[in-house]
């Protein structure tokens, strides 16, 4: 009896567990027939969302930014050219003034040099003089010649009388021979005055050496009293100066300085890509190629500067103009010097007063190029290397390989390989899967923007990096 209830008591735990598990079998087969059909939904495809914009057809123009040290275009050492005392230097000059062209600026005593032309002069007077009573004595001698001359051919008469005498025994020797010694002694006086007149002509000719060599030093004096007075070449601003009223200046002695305060240079450094966009334009725009001069290479080089003082915490802009090439590309840095002009002006286009370009100021310069025409123009962010994606008409993705004409400041103009009014994604497409389907965002601002930067771009009122 005990070991009936020991097995009941074990297997009766066991038999509890059964009839659950029979009702969830029963519960599972009958929820399984009687459960109703799946629903079987179609596939659809979902758009990405992506902002768009219409590539536009804008004009363009080439722009660069340089910068470069401004340099005063013409630099004037004043540098004595005869010695004396300062007898007058200008109230003006001093460093950092301005002296307008023509100014007297220092004048040296000239009284020695006034004495010496003085002195010459009278000497030139004298000469003068001499070869005129030189040409009255040869005058002189002619009609005495003319005189003698009749003199000797009476003689010559007389002689040949007393001989034909001689000859009819009529006469005697001794008064032949007188008359012959009375005909050599007249030739002998002729001969003597036509010495002394060949004489006078080598006289003359060495007084009017004389003359001509007291010009010349008179001259030469003049122009040492013209050196004394020394005048601005050309309006300038004044450099170092320590001179004194009354100070003795030596020849070839360096008295200041002065620079063409209005005109200034810039030598912007360009890379030869740089060059080449800038010097882009149709081909109806290029000049008959000739021989190589400054006018044909201002005429290939047609580009307008914009100069601006870094720096200078002021927006004044001043216009350049291209004025030369540096003869060779730097060895170092592989770029080309383009020299570039500016004009102080102190007012500008609005009636405000413009700082002046200093030489030193570390410029920037906005060199703008010929128009190249229309292109299309999209954004420097929706180019991927030589891609461009697109949409198509059914708002899927496509590639467009481009041919890039230059890419400046934020934007690319575009070669070929993509057509005006085409939709470009101009937001990250990544992962970009050819074919997929775009919800397309109409991007009103980029539009604008890109708009905006071309305009300025072309008017040169942006700056920014390059």
């Amino acid at each position: 009896m005990r070991q009936y209830m020991v097995w009941l008591g074990r297997w009766g735990k066991r038999l509890l567990v059964i009839p659950p598990i029979a009702l969830a079998i029963v519960v599972f087969v009958f929820v399984a027939k009687n459960r109703p059909p799946l629903e079987v939904r179609p596939e659809t495809e979902s758009a990405r969302a992506l902002h768009v914009i219409a590539a536009p057809l804008l004009e363009v123009r080439p722009r660069v930014i340089g910068y470069g040290t401004a340099e005063y275009t013409r630099k004037w050492r004043a540098v004595s050219q005869v010695a004396g005392r300062l007898q007058h230097i200008h109230k003006e000059l001093h460093p950092g003034a301005v002296i307008t062209e023509g100014e007297v600026m220092v004048k040296i005593d000239d009284a020695d040099y006034r004495s010496a032309v003085e002195e010459l002069t009278a000497s030139i007077e004298q000469k003068q003089a001499e070869i005129e009573q030189l040409k009255r004595t040869e005058a002189n001698y002619d009609k005495t010649l003319a005189v003698e001359r009749n003199v000797l051919e009476v003689l010559t008469q007389e002689l040949k009388r007393a001989e034909a005498l001689l000859a009819q025994r009529a006469g005697s020797q001794s008064s032949i021979d007188s008359k012959q010694r009375a005909v050599l002694a007249q030739e002998q006086v002729i001969q003597d005055i036509g010495n002394s007149k060949s004489l006078i002509e080598p006289q003359i000719q060495a007084l009017e050496a004389g003359i001509r060599q007291s010009v010349a030093q008179r001259e030469q004096a003049q122009r040492d009293i013209d050196r004394a007075e020394i005048r601005a070449p050309f309006t300038m601003r004044i450099g170092d100066v320590d001179l004194e009223p009354g100070q003795f200046i030596t020849a070839n002695e360096t008295l200041f300085e002065g620079y063409s305060f209005s005109e200034l240079e810039i030598e912007v450094q360009l890379s030869m890509l740089d060059l080449h966009r800038l010097l882009k334009k149709p081909v109806h725009q290029l000049p008959v190629p000739g021989e190589l001069t400054m006018e044909n290479m201002r005429s290939v080089f047609q580009v307008d500067a914009k100069v601006s003082v870094s720096g200078a915490g002021t927006d004044a802009v001043y216009d350049g103009r291209f004025l030369r090439v540096r003869e060779v590309i730097d060895s170092k840095t592989r770029m080309l010097g383009l020299v570039i002009g500016v004009t102080n002006s102190i007012s500008s286009n609005n009636g405000e007063l413009k700082p002046p370009v200093l030489e030193g100021a570390f410029c920037k310069v906005e060199l703008l190029g010929r128009s190249i025409g229309e292109h299309v123009v999209v954004p420097r962010s929706a180019v991927h290397g030589l891609t461009v994606y697109a949409l198509d008409q059914n708002n899927r993705l496509v590639k467009r390989e481009i041919a890039a004409e230059f890419t400046q400041d934020n934007y690319t103009v575009v070669a070929s390989g993509l057509s005006a009014g085409e939709r470009v994604i101009v937001s990250d497409p990544s992962p970009a899967i050819v074919g997929m389907l775009v919800e397309p965002i109409e991007d009103a601002e980029t539009a604008d923007e890109l708009r905006n930067a071309v305009a300025n771009a072309n008017d040169g009122n942006t700056s920014p990096s390059r």
